[in-house]
């Protein structure tokens, strides 16, 4: 191969590189959402679809885990309520408190007007149709694991 054919074999393969690139930019700008802000309906851990509104500006956890799961994903400024039985980290101290892990008080996470509660399935038959029925958006995490 003379050196003009690699100069060129050079730029060719330039030019389909960046086209390349492009091409890839183009089809991820495509791909993502038109309403960011929007979450949309979920299936929760207990095979409940859950519509969230928006971005959770408001949280309650009832249970622990969920508790150090939202600090871990960096949403602890996010949380305005948790129970007693929520001990870490230790900026979770300073949040309301809602009652215990299997006797949250209703009235308590209304008075937070959360736009977010994550429960656990211990909450199924009681906690989560009463958090429902004044308009509350419940969400439940049952991990197996």
């Amino acid at each position: 191969m003379k050196k003009s054919d690699k100069q060129v074999f050079v730029r060719s393969a330039s030019w389909f590189l960046v086209l390349l690139l492009l091409s890839i930019a183009l089809i991820l700008a495509a791909c993502s959402p038109v309403n960011p802000t929007s979450t949309g309906a979920l299936v929760d851990d207990l095979g409940r679809s859950v519509d969230i509104e928006g971005i959770p500006q408001r949280i309650v956890s009832l249970d622990p885990s969920n508790t150090e799961i939202l600090f871990a994903l960096g949403l602890g400024d996010k949380v305005v309520g948790v129970t007693e039985f929520c001990s870490y980290p230790a900026e979770v101290l300073d949040k309301g408190k809602v009652g215990g892990f299997s006797t949250p008080d209703i009235e308590k996470i209304i008075a937070l007007q959360p736009d977010l509660i994550l429960a656990g399935s211990i909450h199924a038959k009681e906690i989560i149709p009463a958090l429902e029925e004044r308009g509350l958006t419940v969400f439940a995490l049952a991990p197996k694991t």
